[in-house]
């Protein structure tokens, strides 16, 4: 995981993943037992909810990885606001522009 993080923020940022890792295995060593008890396979039900809430998150908010090159994703990720670019489509990094993926312009120099 340290290798999203830029390099002054690493430490800060596996600081709270740490955090978030031992907290939810606190919540499953303790809170689980009387969830269980209580609800029985019910409780169940709850794990799934969450799943979905988490899913949905991921697919909406997380930038799309895929295809790029590392020093593509790097640059993405070091932008001031990396949701703006959305998907990341690899010909825009590359220097062409979106007229030039539907072949309506030649390819232009940034």
């Amino acid at each position: 995981i340290t290798e999203v993080f830029p390099f002054v923020h690493r430490s800060k940022g596996v600081g709270i993943v740490q955090l978030a890792t031992r907290a939810a295995a606190s919540f499953n060593q303790f809170v689980n037992p009387i969830g269980l008890s209580a609800l029985g396979w019910k409780y169940y039900i709850v794990y799934v909810v969450w799943l979905a809430i988490e899913t949905t998150i991921i697919w909406f908010l997380y930038p799309e990885t895929k295809g790029p090159t590392l020093e593509e994703l790097g640059r993405l990720f070091e932008d001031e606001n990396p949701m703006a670019k959305g998907r990341m489509d690899p010909d825009a990094e590359r220097g062409y522009s979106e007229a030039d993926v539907r072949g309506e312009t030649i390819h232009i120099e940034k």
